[in-house]
Parts: structure tokens; C-alpha cells; sequence
């Protein structure tokens, strides 16, 4: 799934989201691109910088960043507990 590739309205998620499951757009948003991420870290062999710009972050340390923060560990080093 290629993130970048969505076109619904973020006021139409927005709106659903909000009356659903009190979640925000962005909430539910940045939860994809960590699911994704997790995923292609785990079962592919790409780069973390092509993993980053696939998951919709244009800056490979802002995507670092953003990983680190919500799953505890690096990118790399993620990858590297998936694999073991």
C-alpha cells in the first residue's frame, strides 16, 4: 500500500473518524505508515530510506524520528529483532 497514493478527502476521514472511533485523521494516519513501515522492516529487504519515502515521509531522518518514538527502537534496530 503506498500511502501517498490515498485521494478521500481528509475532511471526509475526518468527519467518519471522529463520530466512529474519536480518532483524528492524522491519529489514524500516522498508525498506517507504522503499521507499513513494521511491516516492510520485518518481511522485505528495502533500504529504511526507501521504506520512509514509500511511507510518505520525504526526510529518512524524520522518519527515524517519528519510528523511534512510536515503536521504542530505531528503524534498524527493529529490523534486526524481526529478524532474529
Amino acid at each position: 500500500m503506498d500511502l501517498r497514493q490515498k485521494s478521500v478527502s481528509a475532511r471526509i476521514y475526518r468527519g467518519l473518524l471522529d463520530a466512529a472511533e474519536c480518532k483524528t485523521f492524522s491519529d489514524v494516519l500516522m498508525q498506517m505508515r507504522i503499521d507499513e513501515a513494521r511491516m516492510l522492516l520485518a518481511h522485505t529487504p528495502m533500504s529504511i530510506s526507501e521504506i520512509s519515502e514509500r511511507v510518505g515521509f520525504a526526510s529518512t531522518t524524520a522518519f527515524a524520528r517519528f519510528f523511534t518514538r512510536a515503536c521504542g527502537a530505531p528503524p534498524a534496530r527493529y529490523r534486526g529483532r524481526c529478524r532474529v
